[in-house]
């Protein structure tokens, strides 16, 4: 998702680029063999491409803050 961001603030990924690579993060997401980049192309259309794309980027940062809310933020005392 970072990479991705990234690319797209700098212009890198444009029109076909940028949907390929909402394809490509969508089967990273599934993680399923059956969820390719054949069958995301052939039954999913723009519009749900675009929802489930912007879905998977709020799940990624929901869990990204969850996790980094469990992380101290408070400096440690040295053992002496």
């Amino acid at each position: 998702m970072i990479k991705f961001s990234e690319a797209q603030q700098n212009g890198e990924l444009i029109g076909e680029a940028m949907f390929d690579e909402m394809i490509n993060l969508v089967v990273i997401a599934f993680n399923n063999p059956d969820v390719n980049k054949e069958s995301v192309e052939e039954n999913v259309s723009f519009d749900e491409l675009t929802d489930l794309f912007t879905y998977i980027s709020r799940q990624v940062t929901v869990v990204a803050n969850a996790k980094a809310k469990q992380i101290p933020n408070a400096v440690t005392p040295a053992k002496i």
